[in-house]
């Protein structure tokens, strides 16, 4: 597997206030992990990295057969970076985008309903508790696109239904989602991210011209 595990000194990235290794340089130390890996994601509070492994390195392995594994690790002297545990969370359909809360409790991913979806257009959960899985949108219509966390109870989603694309903000707490605003006028959108003060940004064209960042205020 291609996970590597670096200590770099903050000084070395230009940001100040760590102090440099003997060398003056980062090491990097390979993760054991079984299967070709993608899609690496570190939790923001905790030693962990959601990581998606396929089987093998080959492109149908990689659509139809990546699971997300949460690694836990921890860094020794001399070892380096080792792992602690790894869980294989058992993602039920094709992997699309991981996302973690900024408290680090839950993950969030889009995936196929099962292995039998084309897809991977439906908003799942998984939480640090006996919950496990959760399919945000049972019941509701519409395919998923790309998700963002707006904070750590919230989820915004660029969802499209038919051919129109609109907002949604889901509140994992309550399994429930609220529609937001439909995009204006005729644009297609795309992955969508956050930016400042409730702002959000996304990839959006229209039969007049080629991709284009849109910005959407909620």
């Amino acid at each position: 597997v291609s996970d590597w595990s670096s200590d770099v000194c903050s000084s070395d990235l230009g940001i100040g206030g760590g102090d440099p290794l003997p060398d003056g340089r980062g090491s990097s130390k390979m993760l054991k992990l079984e299967g070709s890996a993608s899609e690496l994601h570190f939790n923001p509070k905790e030693d962990k990295i959601a990581v998606a492994l396929a089987p093998n390195p080959l492109i149908d392995e990689h659509i139809m057969f990546r699971k997300v594994h949460i690694v836990e690790f921890t860094s020794r002297d001399r070892e380096g970076a080792v792992v602690k545990k790894a869980i294989n969370l058992n993602n039920p359909g094709k992997l699309g985008q991981l996302a973690w809360s900024p408290d680090g409790t839950r993950l969030a991913m889009t995936t196929g309903k099962d292995k039998h979806d084309p897809k991977e257009g439906r908003l799942w959960l998984h939480a640090a508790s006996k919950d496990g899985w959760r399919d945000l949108q049972e019941g509701e219509e519409g395919h998923v696109d790309s998700i963002v966390w707006q904070d750590s109870e919230t989820i915004v989603s660029l969802n499209s239904v038919g051919v129109k694309n609109s907002l949604n903000q889901w509140n994992p707490a309550f399994h429930a989602s609220m529609w937001i605003s439909e995009i204006i006028g005729n644009v297609t959108a795309s992955k969508i991210r956050k930016t400042l003060k409730e702002k959000f940004a996304f990839i959006g064209h229209t039969p007049r011209h080629p991709p284009e960042v849109y910005l959407q205020e909620l």
